[in-house]
């Protein structure tokens, strides 16, 4: 999350969501029927797997769509990414790390911290 809110200075909040989704759906039907109209001598199941991965385009659409799906804000600076690293480092280490869980304040930079505006003259 931190890189991806430096980089392009918005997250998807629905993308854990849209993932649950769409990863088993596209492991277990959309590959298996790809792999098998390589085999088959018939369109068929590449028809099937189109229509399952129409199917579930139109439902990502409708998720992308939903008010609130995208977290946007302003480019994070150095320190706030800096210590955002450090979180996340923190919140990945290994059970029974001691105070694990205080990797999440590491994060409160990421949303507290606000650039300097730029002065009102260079804006003119």
């Amino acid at each position: 999350m931190p890189l991806t809110l430096a980089l392009f200075q918005q997250v998807s909040l629905i993308a854990p969501l849209a993932n649950a989704v769409a990863i088993p759906l596209v492991t277990f039907v959309v590959v298996p029927l790809a792999l098998a109209g390589v085999v088959v001598p018939a369109d068929l199941p590449w028809q099937i797997a189109h229509a399952v991965l129409s199917a579930l385009m139109r439902l990502l659409e409708l998720f992308a769509d939903a008010p609130g799906a995208v977290w946007q804000q302003h480019a994070p600076s150095v320190p706030a990414l800096v210590a955002a690293g450090v979180g996340v480092i923190w919140l990945a280490a290994p059970r029974g790390t001691p105070l694990r869980a205080l990797g999440a304040l590491w994060l409160v930079p990421l949303f507290l911290v606000r650039p300097v505006p730029p002065a009102a003259e260079r804006f003119a």
